[in-house]
This record gives C-alpha cells, sequence and structure tokens, in this order.
C-alpha cells in the first residue's frame, strides 16, 4: 500500500464513531488498493442454516446430505454433535450448491440457443433420430432448470414478485430490503430497561431464551442392543412407550398458544407484537412473512393444524368474573364458544367487535340496551338471531374486583402441558385426506401457474 491509501480522521470523528473500520482490498489492474471504511458494524453473530427448497429436487441431493452427515465424525453430548454437525454440513452445502445451482440463466440461455438451432435445422430438413432425442432432451432441461430458478427466486422474495416482478427487478430488491427492515429489532424493553443496539438487543435474547431452555445434565440409560418394531406402542400392550414425533411436536407448540393467553407480559410476546402486530385482543397472523413457525402456531390456534383441527380450541375456556378482559364477541367465554363462532352474522353486522362483556354490560344487552349498534337496521331472521342471543345473556352476571382467566378445561388447576396436549392428539382418530395433487396437475405446470392454482 502506499502513502495515498489511507484515511485522514480527526479526533471528533473517532469520538462520534468508535466503531469504525478500515479494509484495504486487492488493488488488482489500478494502482491504488480500494478502501472500504465501514462504521457501526452491527454483529449478530453466526448465520443461521438455511437451505432453498429446490434443492429437493436436483438429483444426488439426499443421497450427498445423507452421505456427508454420516461422514462427520464428533464426539460429545447429542446438542453439541448436532450444533458441529450442522456448521460442517452447513460448509459442505455451500460447496454443492456453487456446483449444481450456480449461474443457471447462462445455462437456460445456453440451452436456448441449442434450441434454436436444431429448430432452424428442422425447418429446412427431417431431424434424426439422435437429433429428435436431443430435441427432446434439450426441452426437458430447460424446463427443469427454468423452474429451480423461478423456485430460488420465489423463495427469496416470496409471492409479491410472482405477481409484480422479475428475479433481477428493482422490485426484487426493494422487497429483500423491506423484508430485512421489518424484520430489524432495533430498540427492546427488558424489565422496564430500553435497550438499544446489536450487544445489549443480541444479549438480552440469548439470556432470555437460555433461561427458558437451560437443564441440568442427566444421565440416561441407553438403548443398544433394542428391538425397535413397535417403539410407540404403549408398554401395557408391549411397547416400548416412545413418543410419535408429529403429535409431540404439535403438543410443543400447543404449548406456545397456551402461553400466548396467558403470559402477555413476557419478552416474548412483546417481539411478537412488534413483529406481526395486535388486533382484537390477539396477535395478528402475518401472512407470508410469518415464520413456518409462527404460521404453525396460527394454525393450531385457529384449528386448522393436522390431527384433529380443533383439538386445542375445544379445550380453552374463558371464565368471566369482572368482563374487563375478555372481548364480547371473538373470546370463548361462552359455553366455551365465541359469540363469533355462533352468531356470525350478527359479529359481521356489529360495530363493537372490540368491546370487552364489561363494557357490553354497562351499557345493557338486555331488550332495550345500547350495546347493540349495527350497520344498518336488522332484517326479520337477524333478529331472531339477536333475540337467541339475548336470551343466552339472561343469567350472566359479573363479579367486582375479580379478573378473567383462562382454563384448559382437561386440568382446570394445572392448565395446560405438553403431556396433557400429547395425550389429547394421540388420542384422537386422525383421517388423512387424500393427496390429489398430481392427478389435477401435470407435474411439469410452470411455478406460478401452480403457486395461483
Amino acid at each position: 500500500m502506499s502513502r495515498l491509501d489511507r484515511f485522514l480522521l480527526s479526533e471528533e470523528w473517532c469520538l462520534s464513531w468508535p466503531n469504525c473500520k478500515q479494509v484495504a482490498k486487492l488493488r488488482g489492474l489500478s494502482d491504488h488498493c480500494p478502501l472500504v471504511l465501514s462504521a457501526n458494524e452491527e454483529d449478530w453473530g453466526p448465520r443461521p442454516l438455511r437451505m432453498l427448497k429446490c434443492w429437493k429436487d436436483i438429483p444426488g441431493y439426499k443421497a450427498f446430505v445423507r452421505e456427508k452427515w454420516n461422514s462427520f465424525q464428533v464426539d460429545g453430548w447429542g446438542g453439541y454433535v448436532l450444533k458441529e454437525k450442522l456448521k460442517m454440513i452447513k460448509v459442505a452445502l455451500r460447496d454443492w450448491h456453487l456446483a449444481h445451482a450456480q449461474n443457471i440463466p447462462s445455462r437456460i440461455d445456453s440451452l436456448k440457443f441449442r434450441l434454436s438451432a436444431l429448430d432452424e435445422k428442422g425447418e429446412e430438413d427431417d431431424l434424426s433420430e439422435a437429433e429428435l432425442a436431443e430435441f427432446h432432451g434439450v426441452l426437458y432441461d430447460i424446463h427443469s432448470l427454468s423452474k429451480l430458478h423461478a423456485s430460488i427466486s420465489w423463495q427469496q422474495s416470496r409471492s409479491l414478485w410472482l405477481k409484480e416482478g422479475d428475479a433481477n427487478s428493482k422490485y426484487f430488491h426493494s422487497v429483500l430490503a423491506s423484508r430485512r427492515r421489518r424484520n430489524t429489532i432495533s430498540v427492546i424493553q427488558v424489565d422496564g430497561v430500553t435497550l438499544e443496539g446489536v450487544s445489549p438487543i443480541r444479549q438480552a435474547m440469548f439470556s432470555h431464551f437460555e433461561s427458558l431452555f437451560k437443564a441440568s445434565n442427566v444421565e440416561r440409560p441407553g438403548v443398544d442392543d433394542l428391538q425397535f418394531k413397535r417403539l410407540t406402542q404403549v408398554e401395557e400392550f408391549g411397547g416400548l412407550g416412545v413418543r410419535q414425533l408429529r403429535e409431540f411436536n404439535l403438543a410443543l407448540l400447543g404449548k406456545w398458544c397456551w402461553r400466548m393467553l396467558v403470559d402477555r407480559e413476557g419478552l416474548w410476546f412483546r417481539v411478537l407484537t412488534a413483529r406481526y402486530g395486535f388486533e382484537e385482543g390477539r396477535l395478528c397472523e402475518g401472512g407470508q412473512r410469518g415464520s413456518v413457525w409462527w404460521r404453525e402456531i396460527a394454525r393450531i390456534r385457529e384449528g386448522e393444524g393436522e390431527l384433529g383441527g380443533r383439538w386445542f380450541r375445544e379445550h380453552v375456556v374463558r371464565r368471566v368474573r369482572d368482563g374487563t378482559d375478555t372481548l364480547f364477541w371473538t373470546d370463548p367465554w361462552l359455553d366455551g364458544i365465541s359469540l363469533r363462532e355462533r352468531f356470525g352474522r350478527l359479529f359481521v353486522l356489529a360495530e363493537t367487535k372490540s368491546c370487552s362483556v364489561a363494557e357490553m354490560f354497562a351499557l345493557g344487552w338486555g331488550a332495550d340496551g345500547e350495546a347493540w349498534v349495527w350497520r344498518r337496521r336488522l332484517r326479520a331472521w337477524e333478529e331472531e338471531l339477536l333475540r337467541e342471543c339475548q336470551f343466552l345473556l339472561l343469567d350472566i352476571s359479573l363479579q367486582d374486583q375479580t379478573s378473567d382467566s383462562w382454563q384448559w378445561s382437561p386440568d382446570p388447576d394445572a392448565g395446560y402441558t405438553v403431556a396433557g396436549g400429547y395425550q389429547i392428539l394421540t388420542h384422537q382418530t386422525s383421517v388423512a385426506l387424500h393427496d390429489a395433487e398430481n392427478l389435477i396437475w401435470h407435474p411439469q405446470v410452470p411455478l406460478k401457474v401452480s403457486i395461483f392454482a
């Protein structure tokens, strides 16, 4: 480096930007080295392991992952081994991606040139059998690579790109930038203290989840030389009583659904509120911008999950005391079901969708009460629904100075437990719907068509 390849700094600059860093790049053909001055370097820690959905469609991917995973030799306890193997497979997949899924647009262009040459030759003379075979092979390769490229772009920019933008357009980059801004946590409040900056927020997150998942080391018995024929069968019937993974995972997610109801002062709930929003007394679903974890929790909460669907909602009951913390229309406070579900038409017409039970009671929910405010005049059959609703409310009375609460009907005292949720899931009879995707759609339909179908 020459003496010209320097930055001139002052004491005031260093005080204003204490984290600034100077990096000299390779000069290449130039006489001087390009200099990069970066300030406020944000280090959120190592990046998580991510995979592209299209990898599973590339021949040899599963065999490569299986071979690499089995070849890694790491000693230690189970969690440490898993962490180290994930780090190793991340590096291996990066190299594999460069070899199999890079420069896809240029590969597609070269195939298009070859296809054009075969088309021109076919217009002048009949193609030979070898050329016909090559022609069909080029068509198949173009379709496969185009689908691969579209899948990568779709995963990076989500469904809005499919409607309004192309893979390399200005819109595509603006979508990525807006997602990055939405996902950034710049300020967070912990125990009444406002934290700003990467390091304090990162440490607060780490400490919070460390306290949730911290556990002492336990010596567990080995399972060598056992016959794993009926692992999930209960012990009374000769099995080992090993948990079924899908049901147990849903029971764990159900714990988060329960915490959304009873622990709304926690740090995690405030983070989700800032991320997805809070409307009508509940966290918003978030749509396509929600993580897979959050979308699955929202499905369980709404009764749209697998293995019985409404297994969680059917066992959650709202106990009303003073009615201040219970929403009149949307909470299941009357006979274990919400008035929104029982009287959906009235809910659509009501102007008091966000009122609590205490507010509606104070306004008067009798025949001449002021609680019933509608968007328009009710029709005859809608008035019948209103009278039925008022009849259900006749004997309802509130208890002052006593807070409302949530109850888990299988165990009202202890509340929801993972073991209780798992027992409910494993005792239900699930009906698997037939997968008719291949009967409706041709497997080589373009990605945009299959998504908007």
